[in-house]
């Protein structure tokens, strides 16, 4: 089958685009990706720092 050089080059041009596109959204998923990431450990620290405060509840409960 036989392509004329306009029809090769808006080939061209629609994968360049696609490939604009994917990239995009790739960078979107990690941006959002690192964003859970920290969300995560903010809420992996302060189930931490609660899970403290209730031990020392329990130990002031005991000792009165």
């Amino acid at each position: 089958m036989d392509v004329t050089r306009g029809e090769y080059n808006r080939i061209i041009d629609g994968l360049n685009e696609r490939n604009k596109t994917v990239n995009a959204l790739r960078d979107g998923v990690s941006g959002l990706q690192q964003a859970s990431g920290i969300q995560f450990k903010r809420i992996a620290q302060i189930q931490a720092e609660l899970d403290a405060i209730k031990r020392a509840w329990e130990r002031m409960k005991s000792v009165t």
